[in-house]
């Protein structure tokens, strides 16, 4: 189950000002950009549901977080069904994440009070995710995609219409900067 309750993951989601998405299969190379991005002041990361065996990689992913990354919200992307989202869920996933808009995950995560941040590519999906995701903590109503992990660009009051990129697996193309100077 998940280390942190669904409003703590918001907040260290919201806190950490980005989160990295990231696969490979290697067990070892994964831990490494994880514990890398940790050291550097990550607190949320999410790893992706892409490839046989991925939730293989997550059970020993999340055991290596809760050891040597402690505070640190692990999360499991490209989640496109409930019973895919029970198994990431049952492996200890602090937070879900899904290109589209699914209901049985809808249900499932709020169920098991764990955010879930779906793809939405119309304003039509993000409404009716709106409707069916909706956080209460001391009073107040945090709608998704609000905290979305993806870049959001608000399009009216509580709609949000945000973007994904794919994965950059040739490092040398990027400018590297401080993630202090994100914020």
């Amino acid at each position: 189950m998940s280390k942190f309750n669904k409003i703590d993951t918001i907040n260290i989601i919201r806190n950490t000002g980005i989160v990295p998405v990231f696969y490979n299969k290697d067990v070892e190379l994964t831990k490494k950009v994880v514990k890398a991005c940790y050291d550097g002041g990550i607190r949320a990361f999410e790893f992706t549901n892409r490839g046989d065996g991925a939730h293989i990689v997550f059970k020993e992913l999340i055991a290596f977080v809760r050891a040597e990354c402690p505070d640190m919200a692990l999360g499991a992307g490209t989640i496109l069904d409930a019973p895919t989202a029970a198994i990431y869920i049952q492996l200890g996933a602090d937070f879900l994440v899904s290109p589209c808009c699914v209901d049985e995950v809808i249900t499932l995560a709020n169920r098991r009070g764990i955010p879930y941040s779906p793809g939405c590519g119309t304003v039509t999906e993000i409404v009716h995710a709106q409707e069916r995701i909706v956080w209460l903590a001391n009073e107040q109503a945090i709608m998704s995609p609000e905290w979305s992990i993806h870049a959001a660009a608000g399009t009216s009051n509580y709609m949000f219409i945000w973007g994904m990129a794919g994965e950059n697996l040739n490092y040398g193309d990027m400018d590297k900067i401080a993630y202090t100077e994100m914020r």
